[in-house]
């Protein structure tokens, strides 16, 4: 099965491409980057729903065009190199509580692959070096009909719900809107995770690893696009759209994800991942404290 790799940025880090390119270089038959301009500085409002999100994608999209027309860079991206690798970084404009937006708006050039199936990590996560693009296929045994592949969904302990919608009440009048209908949407069986007692419609879900079939991608765009504009947080909104739109759904629990971790975590965090043959992949790993030596334990097995 043909694939590509879209390794997700939540910021603009894109120096790392080039260890990202030694890592994941010929283990799928496409690789591109998409990166976000960030510079509205206006957080909190990628939260809101309404005219306050807007402004801030509005003054995140103003700055950024002009940055770009002035030959203004970020502090971190990769300036120079290879032709062919910066033609493979995707520029989107947005904050990373809802990068499956960046998905959206990078959707014309992805669909111009001739790929079959879209593998997404994000940056700070690290794909097993054992796994490849047919590799993957095997482990969540894809056919023709599947359409996603989605880490295990839990119901939202009800403090983080309010924490990222404002009010469960909130959170639910937000997911109707976009999805165009009340809930429940969930068509797969969710486990509550603990503190979840009112929330049992809203599913949270890690966001730094799914795939997609290309029919299921373009199926995705319309919605993702109504999730975005009611600001649904990206643990919300993306696997919300998924599982509400779809029921071939591969789900993945053998993976690693820590919220934060230092430099000599993350390296035991790699140690971890070099040597498990059933991880699928692990977080966070921040490559720019690593130098490329440091992670010659990650590249392909051969």
């Amino acid at each position: 099965m043909r694939s590509a790799l879209i390794v997700l940025f939540n910021q603009d880090f894109t120096k790392n491409v080039p260890k990202l390119e030694a890592l994941y270089g010929g283990r799928f038959t496409e690789i591109r980057y998409i990166a976000p301009d960030h510079w509205s500085r206006l957080d909190r409002p990628y939260l809101a729903g309404g005219a306050k999100g807007c402004l801030a994608y509005q003054a995140d999209c103003l700055v950024s065009g002009v940055r770009r027309v002035l030959g203004k860079r970020n502090p971190f991206e990769l300036a120079e190199g290879d032709a062919v690798l910066r033609q493979r970084i995707l520029r989107v404009v947005g904050h990373q509580f809802q990068f499956y937006h960046f998905v959206v708006q990078a959707a014309k050039s992805l669909l111009k692959l001739e790929v079959d199936w879209f593998w997404v990590i994000g940056d700070d996560a690290i794909l097993n070096p054992r796994l490849d693009e047919r590799g993957l296929a095997a482990r969540f045994a894809l056919s023709a009909e599947t359409d996603a592949v989605l880490c295990r969904p839990v119901y939202g302990f009800d403090a983080w719900i309010e924490h990222i919608c404002g009010s469960i009440d909130s959170g639910l009048q937000r997911a109707a809107r976009a999805l165009g209908r009340d809930g429940p949407w969930v068509r797969e069986p969710v486990q509550p995770e603990p503190g979840a007692e009112r929330n049992d419609r809203l599913p949270v879900a890690c966001m730094d690893f799914f795939g997609l079939s290309r029919t299921a991608l373009q199926r995705l765009l319309p919605i993702w696009e109504r999730m975005f504009r009611q600001r649904l947080y990206v643990e919300l909104g993306g696997p919300l759209a998924i599982l509400a739109t779809f029921d071939r759904i591969r789900f993945c629990d053998d993976f690693d994800w820590r919220r934060n971790a230092n430099k000599q975590e993350m390296e035991a965090i790699l140690d971890a991942l070099a040597e498990s043959e059933t991880l699928i992949f692990s977080h966070p790993i921040k490559l720019s404290m690593f130098k490329p030596a440091q992670v010659e334990r990650l590249r392909p097995y051969q």
